[in-house]
């Protein structure tokens, strides 16, 4: 899978989320402690990208870091000011991705797992 390709995959759901041609339920799934995030350091960093997700912050604020697991799987990693607060991730090596894991709270922890075409930015990314 090309990282145009990966990108374009991942684009493709944010915007349909934005426009509202996305499913319209969203399952979310929430896990105090946090869900278990990807392992960068035994991923293969294979490209990055900016896009303008949020018309409160000026610009492409959002850095997408794309990884390539052993397996064939890939994430992306979510930053806005250097803050990571998605992780987008697929489990089959195969658009579309499968799943967010979302730091709700800027704590750290990813408590919240949820669809793909979910893209709600947490508040306190935004402060």
């Amino acid at each position: 899978m090309t990282i145009n390709r990966l990108l374009a995959g991942v684009m493709g759901g944010v915007m349909l989320g934005y426009i509202g041609l996305a499913k319209i339920a969203n399952a979310e799934e929430y896990k105090a402690e946090g869900w278990k995030t990807p392992d960068v350091s035994s991923a293969e960093y294979v490209g990055n990208a900016h896009r303008d997700l949020t018309k409160r912050i000026r610009g492409k604020e959002t850095e997408f870091e794309i990884y390539k697991n052993p397996d064939g799987s890939y994430f992306n990693k979510l930053k806005i000011k250097g803050n990571t607060f998605c992780y987008v991730v697929d489990t089959d090596g195969k658009l579309p991705m499968e799943y967010n894991l979302i730091d709700s709270e800027g704590d750290g922890l990813f408590e919240l797992k949820t669809e793909t075409d979910y893209k709600k930015i947490p508040e306190w990314v935004l402060k």
